[in-house]
């Protein structure tokens, strides 16, 4: 996944055996996702940080807008922390992706 965004789409069978390589707890997940599916669909994944939760999520089949809240601790001690990941089934005409990742404004660290 491209550092500098934190979500790509899947188009192919190809390209989410690619990710399941990298990402293990994938694995599971091939039995649903196979080449019929990606006859029609296209995946939509989001790595969106520390213990999330959908602040909004609006999905026209061409436009989808997603905003996502996350812990942000304040530390200074090297911590192996677990992110979270939503894979989300779209549409192959999807236009417009928004995906904005915030801190959440209801937890103070």
């Amino acid at each position: 996944m491209d550092s500098t965004k934190k979500y790509e789409v899947i188009e192919t069978k190809r390209d989410f055996s690619s990710l399941v390589s990298k990402i293990e707890n994938l694995k599971s997940y091939q039995k649903i996702f196979t080449n019929n599916f990606f006859k029609d669909k296209s995946l939509l994944i989001v790595e969106s940080g520390i213990n999330t939760e959908i602040a909004n999520f609006k999905y026209s089949g061409k436009n989808i807008d997603l905003t996502i809240y996350c812990d942000s601790p304040l530390t200074t001690v090297d911590q192996n922390y677990k992110y979270d990941l939503y894979i989300i089934p779209v549409s192959k005409d999807l236009e417009d992706i928004n995906v904005e990742i915030l801190s959440n404004p209801d937890k103070l660290f």
